[in-house]
């Protein structure tokens, strides 16, 4: 490890550790190892050395107090953590299974890799990349994020989880927050690797994503510049932007009491015009309440043949069986509520009328009961596209 060789020196330490499958994930990842059958190759790593004795009391591996495996494990850490990004998986999984390394020593050294990581240092940045400065490379952002993730494993892992916010809270406290440096005021401030508004948003959704307490953790996070808790130091394009980001097809944001508190006042203001609300931002918050619902908003979208039949404000050309067959062959569920019939002609447009009833209610069916739609929050909003004359759906 002195010589810099921390692939040599973290394949010692795991082999001490009888922990051949992190070992193999390592050569493997690095490619030192091309096929399953080379695994062999493992085979006499340390030949003449004894392995330290991991269990002490029966077969229970958890009452070993050895403080030798501590420190083993503590620099196979301190080693994967050296090795840079391409260790970076091998480092997870080692985080995620070992119950020997001290979870405080190891948030800090990956802490500080984090800073390193987001500095305008362009050597610092290398040095968390494992890699030599290119000043002119562009750096992946989940790449680069590596520590983050991390970090967050050992959360997850070893009950760690508020600990690891707030040393993020205090280690990256204006990348949290899309809030720039003192010295990037400056106009001859480096140009930083990611643009701010997208390191924030991705900060947060490795967050959130995380754990299912993870947000709640984060909104507790006291800002040491404003004094104020997390959503109140941050600013109203940042608050717009973070409410709504989307993981695994859902917005959990918005579901936060706190945060959904926070809409209904900006939506309220917006109604009697001490505000003003962008017209994108409303209409992906319908969106997010229809699919945080299980609504089933795909089947809004018009096809070649539904503009031929909804192009004019009546429906005289068209008959009533063929609207009605329209209608279910695009919602599916017709007959989920009350059966809506059609006469066949569309003087005064009045089969329209029925139609568009027909779609809407489908689609505000939600298709799933773990959520229902949050009315408080899709009724303004609706209110205020109706007011401006734009649709709540893009097409």
């Amino acid at each position: 490890a002195k010589q810099g060789d921390y692939f040599t020196a973290a394949s010692v330490a795991l082999d001490l550790l009888q922990d051949g499958e992190t070992l193999y994930h390592l050569w493997k990842h690095l490619e030192m190892i091309d096929e399953q059958e080379e695994e062999s190759k493992l085979d006499g790593l340390l030949d003449g050395i004894i392995p330290i004795r991991l269990v002490e009391h029966g077969d229970n591996m958890k009452n070993s107090t050895n403080v030798y495996v501590v420190h083993l494990a503590d620099m196979t850490v301190g080693c994967l953590i050296k090795g840079g990004a391409r260790m970076a998986k091998t480092l997870r999984k080692f985080l995620r299974k070992n119950e020997f390394y001290d979870p405080a020593r190891a948030c800090l050294m990956l802490a500080a890799a984090t800073a390193s990581a987001v500095s305008d240092d362009q050597e610092a940045v290398a040095s968390v990349m494992g890699t030599r400065p290119n000043y002119n490379e562009k750096v992946d952002a989940d790449a680069l994020l590596w520590p983050v993730k991390c970090l967050l494993q050992i959360g997850i892992a070893r009950n760690y989880l508020e600990t690891a916010l707030l040393l993020l809270n205090v280690t990256v406290p204006d990348e949290l927050r899309h809030r720039r440096r003192a010295h990037q005021m400056q106009e001859e401030a480096p140009t930083p690797l990611i643009p701010g508004l997208e390191m924030t948003k991705r900060l947060v959704t490795m967050i959130v994503a995380s754990d299912i307490m993870a947000l709640d953790m984060l909104l507790d996070c006291v800002d040491s510049q404003s004094q104020l808790r997390y959503w109140q130091s941050l600013d109203h394009e940042t608050q717009l932007s973070l409410s709504l980001i989307e993981i695994k097809s859902s917005f959990p944001i918005i579901r936060s009491p706190e945060i959904r508190a926070w809409v209904r006042e900006e939506l309220n203001m917006c109604l009697k015009k001490e505000a003003d609300l962008p017209t994108s931002w409303l209409q992906e918050l319908c969106i997010a309440c229809m699919t945080n619902a299980g609504c089933d908003i795909n089947d809004l979208e018009i096809d070649e043949h539904d503009e031929e039949v909804l192009q004019t404000s009546t429906l005289s050309g068209t008959s009533g069986s063929e609207i009605e067959s329209l209608s279910a062959t695009r919602m599916g569920r017709v007959g989920r509520g009350e059966s809506i019939s059609f006469d066949g002609s569309d003087e005064d447009g009045l089969n329209k009328v029925k139609l568009e009833m027909v779609e809407t209610r489908n689609v505000l069916m939600p298709s799933t009961s773990d959520y229902s739609l949050d009315y408080d929050l899709l009724i303004p909003c609706l209110l205020l596209l109706e007011c401006r004359r734009s649709p709540w759906f893009p097409n």
